[in-house]
């Protein structure tokens, strides 16, 4: 990516258990002619706090208030690891 070059953002959630969900957040870049790149990607794991109830939202209650009634989606490798390295670097601080 080059400074001052225009990219868009596309963002999705990938996976969610419990009180937590992983979002997949990628740049996207426009190439010659029609083609596009993904110049950058990253995951993230986040939740909806509830300061008035001092924790998390299940998401599935969460969802259920939004309306959404899609099930999990299966946990892929590579949002394994990164759950999996999360925790590992939790243990070492």
């Amino acid at each position: 990516m080059r400074l001052w070059r225009r990219f868009r953002i596309e963002t999705r959630i990938v996976y969610w258990a419990d009180t937590s969900f992983v979002m997949e957040h990628r740049c996207i870049m426009s190439g010659k002619g029609d083609t596009e790149t993904v110049a950058a990607m990253a995951l993230m794991r986040g939740g909806i706090y509830d300061r008035k109830g001092r924790s998390f939202i299940a998401v599935d209650r969460l969802f259920g208030l939004l309306g959404v009634t899609q099930s999990t989606p299966p946990l892929t490798d590579d949002v394994r690891a990164f759950l999996d390295a999360e925790e590992a670097l939790k243990q070492a601080l």
